[in-house]
């Protein structure tokens, strides 16, 4: 506003200009002010809309401040006027300062993530109770961290700002300056969250952890009551949680929840954390592939039959094995029709232990008996979004694939499609003939296609623009 005064603008160009500013820095702190839990915002994280996720999902919106910083930038880069630019210094030092602070970001996450115990030794003489109990020196050096990196953006972002508002300095490297730190932030927050990332290189490990990874997670899902283990931490261990990656929730999980822990309500948190008050029902569970539960110490989930072994004591928590369960792939000894969701929900609550390797089907219109011994089903691609089995099969089957079934999940046969059914409310399965031959299942929903082809394009139109426009 000053320079604007300084070069005697107009009253309508000065309060066109404070218009856009405001928009800009409204942007860029309600996206940091949710994402660090600032008092007065982070009321709004419980807002109903926004409180749908994870509280990892905040962070989305200061990805979204940093963002817009770039956007701006990108828009003075492509905007600025040529004959504006002559006689300006280029100023590379701004590039200097967004390299070296790049590189302390990265550094800072190489340790959090692989080496935490180096910042951890800063906070060995520093103990808490009660409440903080849970602040070891590990996570206060883990968000300590996280804190100097968003520092580092903030500070050196603004000095970016600062320095596009000299006239003498050329606009364009500043700008570009913020662009490559808001790529590297961006980087850096992706990888964070990735289901691939290796185990070794995610922190914290756990006891309860170790214990799990011994088991066969492959096959089978656990699960563990509201922060125990997120479900974010799990997935980068390539431990099945039956919470999925995190906790956006469909309507159908919910009432399969319900239905799971009968005699109470889950709450679902603002975290998206999973509580319940009650123990879980051991054929649904089974059904749903639940082998292992994390259950309070002293609660015994064999209320209607000796189905769970206790496998593991961890103090406030005990580690159970339901005996019961099937695996994430199986073929189903006897397929029931069902014509709708509720239907489906009222035979499942008449489950008995005989009926476990019962698959309660949707759109499908005739019962069936098979024989699952006749049916040979081994894993050969396990990854995020894409399971991959080979059948061996002497007869007519169905397979249930204990995933979780939301539009945008195929299945197909060597390479043909097949139809994808609703299996037992929650899941899906296919239809099994004699032969040898692989079923696959991948994820790849529609609007996944249509946003990735409107980036490629707005990507080569922006490319294609800067030359026409001589900007690069």
């Amino acid at each position: 506003i000053g320079m604007l005064v300084r070069a005697g603008a107009t009253n309508a160009a000065m309060v066109s200009a404070l218009g856009v500013n405001i928009r800009r820095l409204f942007m860029i702190v309600f996206g940091f002010g949710i994402a660090y839990g600032i008092p007065v915002f982070s009321w709004l994280a419980g807002l109903p809309v926004i409180k749908a996720g994870s509280s990892a999902r905040y962070a989305f919106l200061m990805e979204f401040g940093l963002s817009a910083l770039s956007a701006f930038g990108l828009n003075a880069i492509t905007s600025y006027p040529e004959e504006k630019l002559q006689g300006h210094r280029k100023n590379t030092k701004v590039f200097i300062v967004a390299g070296i602070v790049s590189m302390l970001a990265v550094l800072l996450y190489r340790v959090a993530r692989s080496n935490i115990g180096l910042a951890a030794g800063l906070f060995t003489t520093i103990s808490f109770s009660g409440r903080l109990a849970w602040l070891t020196p590990e996570r206060l050096g883990f968000i300590v961290i996280q804190i100097v990196i968003a520092l580092l953006f903030v500070t050196s972002s603004v000095w970016f700002i600062r320095n596009a508002h000299r006239k003498s300095l050329d606009r364009r490297l500043v700008y570009g300056g913020l662009i490559l730190l808001t790529v590297v932030d961006l980087f850096i927050f992706g990888i964070g969250y990735n289901p691939d990332v290796p185990a070794k290189d995610f922190y914290p490990k756990t006891p309860l952890i170790d214990r799990l990874l011994t088991l066969d997670t492959k096959n089978y899902t656990f699960f563990a009551p509201g922060n125990t283990i997120p479900a974010d931490i799990a997935v980068i261990y390539h431990l099945r949680d039956f919470r999925g990656y995190d906790m956006i929730v469909s309507e159908r999980y919910q009432r399969f929840i319900d239905l799971l822990f009968p005699g109470t309500n889950p709450v679902l948190g603002v975290g998206g954390w999973l509580w319940w008050k009650d123990l879980p029902e051991p054929v649904l569970a089974s059904v749903a592939g639940i082998k292992y539960f994390v259950l309070p110490a002293g609660a015994d989930p064999n209320r209607q039959g000796n189905y769970f072994t206790m496998t593991g004591d961890y103090g406030a928590l005990a580690l159970w094995d339901n005996t019961l369960a099937r695996p994430i792939a199986y073929a189903a000894s006897r397929v029931i029709p069902s014509a709708s969701g509720a239907g489906t929900l009222r035979l499942l609550s008449g489950f008995t232990v005989s009926d476990i390797g019962t698959a309660v089907v949707q759109d499908l219109h005739e019962y069936h008996d098979y024989t699952p011994d006749s049916v040979h089903i081994t894993m050969m691609t396990d990854t995020p979004g894409r399971y991959r089995f080979l059948v061996n099969a002497r007869s007519d089957g169905f397979l249930v694939f204990n995933q979780p079934l939301y539009p945008g999940w195929h299945a197909e046969r060597n390479g043909k499609p097949l139809h994808v059914y609703t299996v037992n409310y929650l899941f899906q399965g296919v239809k099994l003939v004699p032969g040898t031959y692989t079923i696959e299942f991948d994820y790849m929903p529609r609007v996944f296609v249509i946003g990735a082809a409107l980036s490629i394009i707005t990507a080569l139109f922006m490319l294609v623009s800067g030359f026409v426009l001589k900007v690069y």
